[in-house]
């Protein structure tokens, strides 16, 4: 792990019985999608969104800073897909895992 791996909790979940890992690099529109979808989600549970971002882009900081479940994971070199998933998983509080991709939208019919 590089020293360069930056953490920003903006969670107000102390102890969430799921962490949602999404490894994040491109466009900041898809992000956004997959948080609003995350957002519909009904569980009779608290859940964390781990986002694990390549880059350290000051837009992403501030749209996960608008997430109340939510944190980001900033490093400075480019993170391949498994390497950001296991880094998500070092910052986990939760025993159970699920891994997105940021290009996961919910998609409204009818």
């Amino acid at each position: 792990m590089n020293l360069t791996d930056n953490k920003k909790n903006n969670s107000k979940i102390q102890t969430p019985v799921l962490s949602v890992i999404i490894p994040f690099y491109g466009d900041i529109k898809d992000l956004s999608k997959c948080l609003e979808g995350l957002s519909y989600q009904n569980f009779n549970f608290d859940f964390e969104i781990i986002v694990t971002e390549s880059g350290n882009d000051p837009k992403v900081f501030s749209l996960i800073n608008s997430v109340h479940n939510a944190q980001l994971v900033s490093s400075s070199y480019l993170m391949y897909p498994g390497k950001a998933r296991n880094l998500g998983v070092k910052y986990s509080k939760a025993n159970l895992l699920s891994f997105i991709d940021s290009d996961v939208v919910r998609q409204r019919f009818g």
